[in-house]
């Protein structure tokens, strides 16, 4: 029985700590997990070996299929509806290729280097991880150092401490 809380301590940790970055790194929640995830069972399992997060288990299968199901829904409540229905040619086109190209990439690995023994289970664990990283990487840059701060949405708070009350804006001017 210890053995079951152990595991759940480990896996909400990994989801608290997925969290945290998220809001951390102001990425969404969804890729946050993903990536944890993918971090953990590479870090994880190389360390402790693949065992020790239990994924053979019947009741951690359930919930990596439930929460694949929530992450997708996830993914889907952080769009803006208003900018999907302004923008449906481009974001049809965007999500067409998103999905495709990387589906396709990782058919062709699985089919040609891991059945033919080219690669291990682990190095393509390795190289997925990359894929990833290579993905986040320079999001993260540009957020941090790139991204034009007067462009970012700015909450009523942020806007009242930043122009004193009485000071008219120009939203309100028009």
């Amino acid at each position: 029985m210890t053995e079951i809380y152990s595991l759940a301590t480990l896996w909400l940790g990994l989801a608290l700590l997925a969290t945290l970055l998220s809001i951390w790194l102001r990425i969404a929640t969804a890729m946050s997990e993903i990536i944890v995830g993918t971090v953990a069972q590479l870090i994880i399992g190389a360390v402790l070996g693949a065992a020790a997060l239990g994924t053979d288990q019947s009741w951690i299968k359930f919930l990596a299929s439930t929460g694949a199901v929530v992450l997708t829904f996830l993914a889907g409540a952080e769009l803006d509806p208003q900018v999907m229905r302004r923008e449906w040619k481009q974001a049809t086109i965007v999500g067409l290729v998103a999905f495709t190209a990387p589906f396709l990439g990782c058919a062709a690995v699985a089919r040609f280097l891991l059945t033919h023994g080219i690669i291990t289970q682990q190095q393509y664990s390795y190289l997925i991880a990359a894929v990833i990283g290579s993905a986040i990487v320079p999001t993260l840059i540009a957020n941090a150092f790139f991204l034009p701060r007067h462009l970012m949405h700015r909450t009523e708070v942020e806007i009242e401490r930043v122009e004193p009350a009485g000071v008219a804006r120009t939203e309100d001017l028009s």
